[in-house]
């Protein structure tokens, strides 16, 4: 997969505060930013907006504990990851590993990631 912003949808197995997301990303380095949004897809309320992040390959964790969103069970959310300098590439998968949601480039697609309550 190419490189600029992407994002997954993700329905929330229960209600809290949203504290962390973990997100992998393979070659590259970037400064990024992280929107979440409520709904499905990158045009849903905009519920979450950091900016500053450092972006690597493997496992990138992003704190949110700071911010108190909170997730509602059953609710679908969005989160999107934009590359601000430098380009990193997306881990995913094509066979629709995760039903609960769904990655930017295909419905079948799903990244890998990790939310925390």
């Amino acid at each position: 997969m190419g490189t600029g912003a992407y994002w997954q949808s993700f329905t929330a197995g229960y209600s809290g505060s949203f504290s962390q997301l973990d997100i992998w990303l393979g070659n590259g380095f970037s400064t990024g930013s992280l929107t979440l949004y409520r709904g499905a897809g990158n045009t849903g309320e905009v519920i979450l907006s950091v900016d500053g992040l450092n972006l690597n390959s493997e496992w990138n964790t992003v704190d949110l504990s700071g911010y108190l969103v909170k997730l509602t069970e059953g609710e679908v959310y969005t989160f999107e990851v934009i590359e601000n300098s430098g380009s990193f590439v997306v881990q995913y998968s094509r066979s629709d590993v995760y039903s609960g949601g769904y990655g930017s480039n295909c419905t079948d697609c799903d990244f890998s990631f990790r939310t925390y309550l």
